[in-house]
């Protein structure tokens, strides 16, 4: 019994080795595994901007009391919106790789097979 666990520790924590992109076992278009490499470290954005959106929430009912996430102006500012406007009204290029993915996820969505 010892034997077994300790390979399964071996090869799925201690070797834990990526797939390859490129494995002939589960084949993908080259257009779709450059759009992977491009995507993949954006999910980085979206996790430190919900936890600093979860921390100004914490901070703002810790301040105000839990009374003040019913008031929308605090909660537009801790949700940041009015720095995203600013931002995006100073650089419109940043909103290129938000448009595209919402673009290329619908595009996605509708060529997926049905049933």
């Amino acid at each position: 019994m010892r034997n077994t666990i300790s390979q399964w520790w071996k090869l799925h924590i201690l070797y834990r080795v990526p797939p390859d992109p490129n494995d002939k076992r589960y084949p993908r278009k080259l257009w779709f595994r450059v759009l992977r490499g491009i995507l993949r470290p954006w999910w980085l954005v979206s996790v430190l901007y919900s936890t600093g959106i979860i921390f100004n929430l914490i901070t703002l009912a810790a301040q105000y009391g839990l009374t003040a996430l019913l008031n929308s102006s605090k909660v537009v500012q801790a949700l940041l919106l009015s720095r995203l406007v600013q931002i995006l009204w100073q650089q419109p290029w940043v909103a290129v790789p938000g448009v595209v993915m919402v673009v290329i996820l619908g595009i996605l969505g509708s060529q997926r097979p049905r049933g």
